[in-house]
């Protein structure tokens, strides 16, 4: 920066006050809109790096001499004080003058100032200028930077505003307020302000504003005050009900202010297969005039939007590094609808969920847990009980880009005349300590009629052991050579999977919750979940399926005999029947299958063994109506 330019913008400045002598002057030419232009042409020329040789001449000197706080010795003097106030003057007034001072990590260079693209400068102006925006972006452009920025400058220019962060994890929407704290500490001295409250939650300044973060639950902001309500990775909060529950909630609040320009609402994501945020994106796509619009103003960025990807050659490397579905989801933040679902979807699809009771007798018992479990039925009288878990990777950490939790599944097994029952499941996405769980499931077990609790040793043996252990507890299965657990390999995990894909598809195990329906729409042909979603509930639930897949003697030993009332019979037969060549057909009585001769065997064990003795199931000359 040129110095003989800065004295004659100085000396304009300073031209500008009536009394030179008082440096309280700056003030009232600072009020007076007439002379902003002029001002900002000053402070144009006043960029970071001058403002560090400024910070640098102050530390270890006497700030308080007068002496040393002049900027230029000559004709010109103005105090470091006055620009100080010349600089924050310019960042109240222009979001984008203030991201000169913000600074973000970056991968490869660490510190940096924030290289702001076009469509960031853009994006600024709509959060300023709109109510309510929606960002549906490509991974990597910076939507969390542009947002950091913005949130920030609300933080400090606008006295007792109140920001909330929320994301689908706790741990999200506290990785984005990290991203604000770290372009804090790094403002200079005179642009931050001293602090009430400052720590990985929240932070409150003596201006009175606030910025709180919270996981995206029915009452993550009830009883607050919001001004800024900015919602990460909408297309992960998962199931629809989650979504629909925290929205009905939340947009009250936000609705309650009686100046549009009081409050600003940012939904951001990447898309996630053709959930909720699809319908939320397409509705603001019609914009204002349309019957239909929602009301969001939509900004949507891609890898066109960021010079240095915008190649063919780029694309092209990043489709041979994974798929083009991949790259269309992730990078040109296309909906793209999941193919290779396992499971049958119109079966799915049919399946009604029911709301969950109250059991204050385990709610009361795990009230940190109460938003974890939930609950479908109580144990009844000589019923029958499986408690399975699964840990996915929780336990020995996820891999990156990859979501884990921790399924339980409360299964009534009593009779499959009756048909199975989910009565109860439990899923921890986060925050959970996985060595409190042999406490609850023992705690389970015992309250559904002493049921027999269900892991896989591959990674949750430690947990086996604990409850054997700590807890005695007797009705733990125990697989091969009399080890606590079933070792899935890759082969029985196919099998494992087939069969709770028939007990589903016959109408033999009934699915009451939302969440595990919704695993089960994201699960894949190759056994796992989807790339952005969880599958501990469905492995979980598996593991219910593995039972049928014991000896006689073995299904006899942990649940008696069928002259007893429990009704369990091995699976081999059923998996015989091949779910994948199945013929899907739409019907107003339901979905129906064309038969094969695999289908007409298995009908004659179903209905040998009494499955359709209490059902409305029947054959007729073309179909299995199910």
């Amino acid at each position: 920066m040129s110095q003989n330019l800065l004295q004659q913008s100085l000396e304009y400045l300073l031209s500008l006050s009536q009394d030179q002598s008082d440096p309280n002057n700056l003030f009232s030419i600072l009020k007076d809109p007439k002379q902003h232009d002029k001002l900002f042409q000053v402070i144009d020329i006043i960029d970071p790096k001058y403002v560090k040789d400024i910070e640098k001449d102050i530390y270890g000197m006497d700030f308080r001499n007068k002496k040393n706080r002049k900027v230029i010795d000559g004709n010109a003097e103005i105090s470091y004080d006055n620009i100080h106030h010349l600089i924050n003057w310019g960042c109240s007034k222009d979001i984008k003058y203030f991201a000169r001072y913000f600074r973000i990590v970056n991968i490869d260079d660490g510190l940096i100032e924030i290289p702001l693209r076009q469509w960031q400068m853009d994006s600024l102006d709509d959060f300023i200028k709109y109510s309510f925006n929606i960002l549906n972006c490509a991974r990597q452009v910076g939507k969390s930077t542009s947002v950091s920025l913005y949130v920030s400058w609300k933080f400090l220019y606008r006295p007792f505003n109140n920001s909330a962060i929320l994301a689908n994890k706790y741990r999200s929407a506290k990785l984005l307020l990290h991203r604000i704290r770290v372009g804090y500490e790094h403002l200079p001295f005179f642009i931050q302000q001293p602090m009430d409250v400052y720590n990985i939650g929240e932070l409150r300044g003596i201006n009175g504003s606030r910025i709180f973060t919270a996981a995206t639950t029915e009452d993550s902001i009830s009883g607050e005050t919001v001004n800024d309500l900015i919602v990460d990775e909408v297309s992960k909060i998962y199931p629809l009900s989650k979504w629909s529950m925290f929205w009905d909630a939340t947009l009250p609040v936000i609705s309650s202010a009686k100046k549009k320009e009081s409050i600003s609402v940012i939904l951001l994501s990447t898309p996630l297969g053709d959930n909720h945020w699809k319908p939320l994106v397409e509705n603001a796509r019609l914009g204002e005039g349309s019957p239909n619009w929602n009301g969001f103003h939509l900004k949507e960025v891609t890898y066109l939007d960021i010079p240095e990807r915008a190649t063919e050659e780029w694309k092209a490397d990043q489709i041979a590094k994974n798929s083009e579905e991949w790259f269309m989801q992730e990078h040109e933040a296309k909906f793209v609808t999941q193919k290779d679902i396992y499971f049958t979807s119109t079966v799915l699809d049919s399946i009604i969920v029911k709301n969950v009771i109250r059991d204050s007798y385990i709610q009361d018992k795990f009230k940190d847990y109460k938003d974890n479990i939930s609950i479908y039925e109580k144990p009844l009288p000589n019923h029958r009980y499986v408690v399975s878990f699964d840990p996915s990777e929780m336990m020995k950490g996820s891999k990156k880009n990859e979501h884990t939790n921790f399924g339980i599944q409360v299964v009534d097994v009593t009779d499959m005349r009756q048909k199975w029952r989910q009565v109860l499941t439990v899923n921890f996405e986060e925050d959970f300590d996985y060595l409190q769980s042999p406490m609850l499931l023992v705690f389970l077990a015992k309250y559904y009629n002493s049921a027999w609790i269900i892991g896989e040793n591959n990674k949750c043996k430690q947990i086996l052991n604990d409850i054997k252990r700590d807890y005695d507890y007797e009705f733990v299965f125990k697989g091969k050579k009399d080890e606590l657990g079933y070792r899935t390999t890759s082969s029985n995990k196919g099998e494992h999977a087939k069969l709770l894909k028939i007990l589903i598809d016959r109408c033999i195990l009934e699915v009451n919750d939302d969440e595990t329906l919704f695993e089960m729409k994201k699960f894949s042909k190759q056994l796992k979940a989807q790339s952005g979603y969880s599958d501990g509930l469905v492995l979980s639930m598996m593991g219910v399926a593995m039972i049928l897949n014991l000896s006689e003697d073995k299904i006899e030993s942990m649940f008696g005999t069928a002259e007893e009332g429990i009704f369990i019979k091995r699976g081999k037969e059923l998996l015989q029947l091949s779910a994948d060549s199945y013929v899907e057909k739409n019907d107003i009585e339901g979905v129906i299958y064309s038969v094969t001769e695999q289908d007409e065997r298995v009908q004659e064990i179903l209905e040998k063994n009494g499955f359709f003795n209490n059902r409305e199931d029947s054959i007729d000359n073309d179909f299995i109506v199910v």
